[in-house]
């Protein structure tokens, strides 16, 4: 049972979180049934939350920024979602009895805030183009924040939730065999909204529920690299649903992020001696084995899949591809070339700038999603080159003080959006907050070995060897 504490600040959250639902207007975004159905969700989460709100806050944070896809067509925009959520993770956790520690769980990650701020400050637009540009920077710091509270303050739980994704990755990993088999996304292609952004537009690509096959290979890369430094148990089972997942998603820029994650663990681990390096070596050498016995044994399974990765890498759709992706980028680095007057180099063109300047454009002859497709491109048009300066330092720094475990992930990640607008993405800024968190979790598991001489589950899983 909550203590008289708990409650009255659950009542605080959830009087605060109606307050921002009606404000942001997502209760009239459909309908008054919407509203209603809302309002429950909200009420039965509250009564949830009274007994264990940083648990149930938590949980709801992660499981609904990874696995609801923007893409699909929802009541409220995931991404308006995200932010009330973390709003009231952090909430939650500020009311219970570990709140101080909140204060030093990475605050730098709020500097991320200024860069809408100062982008917006130099080049006005209106409420609506601020609030919408903070949304993303205000999602990723709060998971970095509240991730990393959880890693050193909430371990036990912490482990659950990386528990959790590990084996729910091996159920994406079935469900993206079966679509590769059936041709199609089922439920998925039902919810979308637009034909384009189903399986109809990723011919011979799965996604399993993330609604875009680049997500779903981040997901499937992050969870892999994570079975393959924790090493819980069944851990080369989820390493090889994973890569399967990875290859199914025909996503070129996570097969490279794999194979770098890969590579910085195996030499992390020989240059520094850790225990586990043989392990890891031998479970990679049984999974390609494994992989040339099924191609050789089931030619006829194994045949189309290897004639779609043939086609991605050398193939005429690759070339178009990469083209398209190119001209993205070439348009809105021209664009940022040309800019001419210092104030745009320096802060940008405001929030929003991006999406004007796609709305404005000419239709893409390959029918593709109009946006830059380059993380750091889209920053450094909308914030310049402060904006992007900003965020590259911050990156930094969580690399400088996170354990290597963690800067493994997140140099991947980073990897990973140089293909794609991450701030459109919910699931890729949690995972960045999942990244922080293991860094920390890491050498707190070590330490706490090394203390106490404990090796269960919960401390594998949060850092030990």
């Amino acid at each position: 049972m909550a203590s008289p504490r708990e409650v009255t600040g659950l009542v605080a959250v959830f009087t605060l979180t109606a307050m921002a639902i009606v404000l942001s207007g997502a209760l009239t975004v459909r309908s008054p049934e919407v509203a209603v159905a809302l309002t429950g969700l909200l009420a039965i989460a509250a009564a949830c939350a009274i007994y264990s709100p940083v648990s149930v806050t938590t949980w709801l944070l992660v499981v609904v920024l990874i696995f609801a896809a923007p893409t699909l067509d929802w009541p409220v925009p995931v991404m308006r979602l995200a932010w009330l959520l973390v709003g009231l993770c952090l909430l939650a956790i500020a009311t219970s009895d570990r709140a101080a520690a909140l204060v030093r769980s990475s605050p730098a990650a709020w500097l991320l805030l200024a860069v809408p701020g100062l982008g917006a400050a130099a080049h006005w637009s209106g409420v609506q183009s601020l609030r919408e540009a903070t949304y993303p920077f205000f999602v990723v710091a709060g998971c970095v924040v509240i991730a990393t509270w959880c890693a050193t303050e909430r371990p036990a739980l912490f482990a659950r939730i990386l528990r959790f994704l590990l084996w729910a990755s091996v159920a994406m990993a079935v469900l993206a065999v079966v679509q590769r088999i059936t041709g199609t996304w089922p439920v998925v292609d039902a919810l979308t909204g637009d034909q384009y952004l189903g399986s109809a537009a990723y011919p011979g690509r799965s996604a399993a529920v993330f609604g875009h096959p680049i997500i779903y290979a981040n997901f499937a890369q992050f969870c892999a690299l994570v079975a393959l430094l924790r090493r819980p148990r069944m851990w080369g089972v989820i390493l090889a649903a994973n890569f399967v997942g990875v290859l199914l998603s025909g996503s070129r820029s996570a097969w490279v992020g794999l194979g770098l994650g890969v590579i910085l663990i195996l030499g992390l681990q020989i240059a520094r001696k850790l225990e586990g390096g043989s392990s890891t070596r031998q479970a990679l050498a049984v999974l390609l084995g494994l992989t040339f016995l099924i191609a050789a044994a089931l030619p006829q399974v194994t045949g189309p899949v290897a004639t779609e990765i043939q086609e991605r890498v050398r193939g005429e759709n690759a070339r178009v591809g990469v083209d398209a992706r190119a001209n993205r980028v070439r348009a809105g680095w021209d664009a940022i070339a040309h800019a001419g007057e210092p104030l745009v180099v320096a802060f940008g063109r405001g929030p929003g700038a991006g999406n004007r300047f796609w709305a404005n454009a000419p239709q893409q002859a390959d029918r593709g999603a109009p946006t830059f497709d380059n993380t750091y491109i889209a920053i450094l048009f909308d914030f310049g080159v402060v904006g992007l300066g900003l965020v590259v330092l911050l990156c930094m720094a969580a690399l400088i003080v996170m354990d290597w475990a963690g800067r493994v992930l997140l140099i991947c990640l980073l990897w990973d959006i140089w293909s794609f607008v991450a701030l459109n993405w919910p699931a890729l800024l949690m995972m960045i907050g999942l990244a922080v968190g293991v860094g920390h979790s890491m050498g707190r598991g070590r330490s706490s070995a090394a203390s106490s001489g404990a090796h269960s589950e919960s401390v594998r899983l949060t850092g030990s060897a």
